[in-house]
């Protein structure tokens, strides 16, 4: 999951959950931790990562809201959310064009 940290950062969060019958073989705890988070962050580097750069590269600074992206039906409701945080914050700080931008 990406989230935006500030501009241009986006922190991205996996995780995974599996459970796993060792019987008598059990590996050490903490190498099977590395061991996944050395498979599942390989994943992330050979494939999120350079995606995400070329998707950075293509914006050239823009906001993402002033491309107009196509919001698939799966993404709606963070969108949603996201807009609503947007509009709230605005209307804290007492910036009513930005609140109404928002809607």
């Amino acid at each position: 999951m990406g989230i935006p940290a500030y501009r241009p950062t986006t922190s991205h969060f996996w995780s995974v959950a599996q459970t796993f019958d060792w019987g008598d073989d059990l590996e050490d705890g903490d190498a099977a931790d590395a061991r996944w988070a050395g498979f599942f962050g390989g994943i992330f580097r050979r494939e999120d990562a350079p995606m995400m750069a070329g998707i950075e590269s293509n914006m050239d600074g823009a906001d993402l809201w002033d491309l107009h992206p196509v919001v698939l039906p799966r993404g709606r409701g963070a969108v949603l959310v996201r807009r609503l945080l947007v509009q709230r914050m605005a209307a804290d700080r007492g910036d009513v064009a930005q609140a109404l931008a928002a809607e």
